[in-house]
């Protein structure tokens, strides 16, 4: 106020100055207009408030400040009192301020600190205007005012003398309220050698907002905007940026739309999760028709909480990597898991998939495809190329695929096993086609196919070609193809055990029930019938072996080479044709039908 009136001064303007005063605790309300009896002390007081910004001030205080350093002819200051207010009124005329010997005006600081101009004087004022650091005496003793050497300076004597309380920093969101830091400084054991400064900050509430805030931009939203979206001119947008988490695993962004869901290219380490379904219908729109851009090469995780994500198009044919993620090579404590693919239209050339084009060292856990997948060689429901752990996820879109290597749930699988996985989907390649994979170098476990399987050659119902050990797994699905068509593998190299096909089985040569080619089979049966020109069996054709397996008398009626035993229908669905060998207390189960694995 005082720096308000002095500038007035200066201008030589003749005004009129209002001030509406709380009664103050230095004076009671009695003493307040007389200010003979309380002279003495306000000079006291006016000192204090001249040296310390906190000090409180009254209203005489004002009075005798104008009077004595303004050089304000006490006639123009009349004063009224009440029970609760002063009222004081100020004629300012034309005035001139005392200035110092060196040109300095009053209340400013010399080029040779500590001096200070105080009513036409220089004297020291260390508190106001510092200390020369780079002399002998850096420090402000705050009870003399001088400047002082380290070993006998007093740091402070007030919290005033530690720097003055304020605001600091701009405005910041979280949840539904507008903060903003105050920093306010202490002085411990005052007026002594020992005295220290110290400070702290506090969050202060400004603002509650109603519909939430916006955590980039610090404003509070003006309309009601759901998870995922920030206000725009009074509309309700989605926002790419990740409104929530910090990308740890403990803290993961938090996806609440497709913007969101393409910005993990940003960030390909970081940790996500879905918020809720997600809906990518605008995507056929995007990159000129080419639609979603793949993520990758993806190395955090994502969970999508057993959210889906709809409707996600991709249209690049010339392009290899394709799916939501191009390439994942994730953490595999955590990798992608519990995430659904709903009615995507996805196509590449090489390495395509509903959920990875290619994917290595992680997990794939819990997750399904409904959408179609389209590619040239490598394609897959859930991923074109696999590494990873595959467990607990199915498909039921189509799959199509120009070359090699095309299956249900992956186009080729290698040194992790899928287990516990299924598809539904029509399934259609060039050659190494099959219902969960197209090429199986891992093995199959506890899986099934019901959809129907096409390719040229190499196609099974399970998967086209097989050079690792699988166990309990069947198809019913129908199957069609070439050479080399099986039931359960269209191509088998190695073992498997405890399987069964109840579809159809139908090729050129090398046909077979269970499989073709070179494996064994054990404990395995067929009732599907199997059609073929040459080189057919109810069990395998080619150069394999089988034992304890089966097949149904009356569906081979071209086989050259039906290996296995025949039984009637009736000896089929008995559970004694297949004891001792079969283990119908853990993976077996039979009613009045045919056996099924439990």
């Amino acid at each position: 106020m005082l720096r308000d009136i002095r500038k007035m001064l200066l201008k030589k303007l003749l005004l009129f100055i209002i001030l509406t005063i709380l009664l103050s605790s230095l004076v009671i309300s009695a003493e307040i207009c007389e200010v003979s009896e309380v002279k003495n002390k306000l000079k006291s007081v006016l000192y204090t408030f001249l040296t310390t910004s906190s000090a409180p001030i009254g209203v005489e205080e004002i009075k005798e400040l104008l009077i004595f350093y303004l050089a304000i002819e006490g006639g123009a200051i009349t004063t009224e009192c009440s029970d609760e207010i002063i009222t004081i009124m100020i004629q300012v005329g034309d005035i001139t301020l005392p200035t110092c010997s060196n040109g300095i005006e009053y209340g400013e600081c010399s080029s040779q600190r500590p001096e200070y101009c105080y009513a036409g004087n220089l004297i020291e004022r260390c508190n106001i205007c510092g200390c020369d650091n780079s002399g002998d005496e850096p420090f402000c003793d705050y009870n003399t005012n001088q400047c002082a050497g380290s070993s006998d300076y007093i740091e402070c004597n007030v919290d005033a003398n530690c720097g003055s309380n304020d605001y600091i920093g701009g405005e910041s969101c979280s949840g539904n309220s507008i903060t903003r830091d105050y920093i306010e400084y202490n002085c411990s054991t005052p007026n002594t050698e020992a005295s220290d400064c110290t400070d702290s900050t506090t969050p202060v509430l400004q603002e509650i907002c109603e519909f939430g805030c916006d955590n980039i931009n610090n404003i509070c939203y003006t309309v009601a905007c759901v998870d995922g979206q920030v206000e725009d001119d009074g509309a309700c947008i989605d926002t790419a940026a990740f409104l929530e988490g910090s990308g740890t695993s403990g803290d993961p962004y938090i996806i609440y739309n497709c913007l969101q869901l393409q910005n993990m290219e940003s960030e390909l380490s970081a940790h996500y999760e879905l918020g809720r379904d997600i809906d990518c219908f605008d995507t056929i729109n995007w990159n000129g028709g080419e639609g979603f851009d793949p993520v990758g090469t993806f190395t955090g995780s994502l969970d999508g909480n057993n959210y889906e994500i709809s409707d996600l198009y991709i249209n690049r044919p010339g392009e290899n990597n394709i799916g939501l993620f191009g390439i994942s090579d994730t953490d595999y404590n955590i990798g992608i898991r519990n995430l659904g693919m709903v009615d995507s239209d996805i196509t590449g050339d090489r390495y395509v998939g509903g959920i990875a084009g290619y994917s290595y060292d992680g997990q794939i856990i819990n997750v399904y495809n409904t959408g179609s997948v389209l590619g040239g060689s490598h394609v897959g429901g859930i991923v074109g190329y696999t590494q990873d752990l595959i467990e607990n996820s199915y498909n039921t879109g189509s799959i199509t695929g120009s070359g090699n290597s095309i299956g249900g749930i992956a186009g080729e699988n290698n040194a992790v096993p899928i287990t516990n996985s299924y598809n539904e989907g029509e399934i259609n390649g060039g050659s190494t086609v099959g219902g969960i994979a197209g090429y199986n170098n891992a093995g199959i476990h506890s899986s099934r196919n019901t959809g129907s399987v096409s390719g040229d050659n190499t196609v099974g119902g399970i998967a086209g070609s097989s050079w690792m050990p699988s166990s309990n797994i069947y198809n019913t699905g129908d199957v069609n193809g070439g050479s080399y068509v099986g039931g359960i593998f269209g191509d088998l190299y190695v073992d498997l055990t405890n399987a069964y096909n109840t579809g159809s089985v139908t090729g050129d040569s090398y046909v077979g029930g269970i499989f073709a080619g070179w494996g064994s089979s054990s404990n395995s049966y067929n009732t599907g019938s199997v059609t073929g020109n040459s080189n057919v069996g109810g069990i395998f054709a080619g150069d394999g072996y089988s034992s304890n397996s089966y097949y149904l008398d009356s569906i081979c009626g071209d086989c050259d080479n039906s290996n296995g035993e025949a039984l009637t229908d009736g000896e089929m669905k008995t559970k004694d044709s297949y004891l001792p060998e079969w283990d119908f207390d853990t993976i077996w189960n039979i009613g009045s039908s045919y056996p099924f694995l439990r």
